[in-house]
């Protein structure tokens, strides 16, 4: 199945090395799919990409900022969640991406298909109420399904570029902006679905028979990178109005 109808938005922070293995995977197994880069680094990363457009931000911008930049970019139907620590290089990436482009293709009503990242189980619902909680709950599939509605999933998916309701840019850098978009595309009324089978692997420093070694990240990356446990859904809570948020174990944050 050709996938032209689709552009992968790739998000990047101090891993020049794993966005460039990133991007290599993308035009060997994907050469049909266009690619758009965010980058927030505090080097010009841009000049070290070849072929797909590039969007230099300032320094530490935020996960959200990015986001909407490569959606602003963006021209073919669907937009897909990417990171620069993807491996879009195997055979699995290649056929899930197009399991979301069928399910897309041939259900109108839906907005967002999603699958999962590293076969993590992070699809169902959120309950929401204000002044008190915000609660996921685990899908339980019933199997042989082609797709499940669903409020939350993975943040790797497939969505039509005119359905995407913009990420809130005052939650930066880091803090519960997956929970606060889907459940803004919930009250906006977007359908999202989970498709079993869809799955994406990241990239590993690993020395494990067929893993790739992209090159080290900047030094200063896993500091960046740990801001996201330290913050939790602070500001997330904050926005919402919300006391808890309990995720699917039961564990509140």
């Amino acid at each position: 199945m050709p996938l032209s109808d689709v552009t992968i938005g790739i998000t990047s922070l101090l891993r020049q090395g794993y966005l460039l293995v990133c991007l290599d995977g993308i035009r060997k197994n994907l050469p049909e799919v266009e690619s758009i880069v965010a980058d927030d680094s505090d080097s010009d990363l841009c000049a070290h990409v070849a072929g797909p457009q590039c969007i230099r931000l300032p320094f530490d911008s935020g996960l959200t900022v990015k986001r909407n930049a490569t959606v602003a970019m963006t021209k073919t139907k669907y937009w897909l969640c990417g990171s620069d620590d993807f491996n879009f290089s195997t055979l699995e990436a290649r056929q899930g991406i197009e399991k979301l482009v069928k399910v897309l293709d041939e259900n109108p009503d839906i907005d967002v298909a999603g699958g999962r990242h590293e076969g993590m189980e992070y699809e169902g619902y959120l309950e929401y109420v204000p002044g008190s909680h915000i609660k996921e709950t685990r899908l339980e599939p019933c199997p042989g399904l082609e797709f499940y509605y669903v409020d939350l999933t993975v943040n790797y998916f497939l969505a039509r570029t005119n359905r995407i309701i913009p990420w809130d840019e005052t939650i930066r850098p880091i803090g519960g902006e997956h929970g606060d978009w889907f459940l803004s595309m919930k009250e906006a009324g977007r359908k999202v679905v989970w498709v079993p089978g869809v799955n994406i692997t990241a990239l590993t420093l690993g020395t494990g028979e067929g893993q790739v070694r992209p090159p080290g990240q900047d030094y200063r990356y896993n500091g960046f990178r740990r801001r996201a446990y330290q913050c939790g859904h602070t500001i997330f809570k904050k926005k919402r109005n919300i006391v808890d948020y309990i995720g699917f174990d039961g564990g509140k944050s």
